[in-house]
């Protein structure tokens, strides 16, 4: 069963398709045509990537990371109501694509409740060790929208929804100090 893992932002989205948890067909960016665009230009430019990718893929599922309403002390600091509704607008972008073109399930869970807690560099760290091809990218995925995307997709894999029961984060992957 291929799942698409879906981490978005308004200049760089990361995605993962993942036909098993432990195999990813396909990991990267969903990037604008110009960075310097207007943030509904390149959200729409993106879009159009995100439908070609659920047209050639067609995953049953798409996992798709929305907000919590609630900031932690430390993230996204500084960010100013402009930058939070242009997130918010690209989460909700990339959320209404997967409903309209997919025609399997869309899961949205938060930070929060995907990542149990665990720090974004330690979860990209057991995502490099477990997967080869993303040990390649790891280097040069300096926001984590890759791994997160990975974390994401196998995530659903874990979640009741595709039939497993989530134990606890990344059971599937080995324990990396970091």
């Amino acid at each position: 069963m291929m799942i698409l893992g879906l981490d978005p932002s308004s200049t760089r989205t990361g995605y993962a398709l993942m036909s098993s948890p432990t195999w990813i067909v396909e990991a990267g960016y969903l990037r604008p045509h110009r960075t310097k665009d207007p943030a509904l230009m390149r959200v729409s430019h993106m879009r159009e990537s995100l439908v070609d990718i659920l047209g050639q893929y067609g995953p049953a599922i798409a996992c798709v990371e929305v907000p919590s309403g609630k900031v932690a002390s430390g993230q996204r600091r500084g960010a100013s109501a402009s930058a939070m509704a242009m997130y918010g607008m690209a989460v909700g972008v990339f959320l209404a694509t997967c409903l309209e073109h997919l025609r399997g399930e869309v899961v949205t869970p938060n930070e929060r409740e995907w990542t149990r807690g665990v720090p974004k560099i330690k979860r990209n760290r057991l995502i490099a060790a477990q997967f080869p091809v993303y040990r390649e990218q790891f280097s040069k995925d300096s926001g984590g929208d890759i791994g997160d995307a990975i974390g994401l997709a196998l995530w659903a894999y874990r979640n009741e929804t595709v039939g497993c029961k989530l134990q606890e984060p990344y059971a599937l992957l080995p324990s990396v100090e970091p």
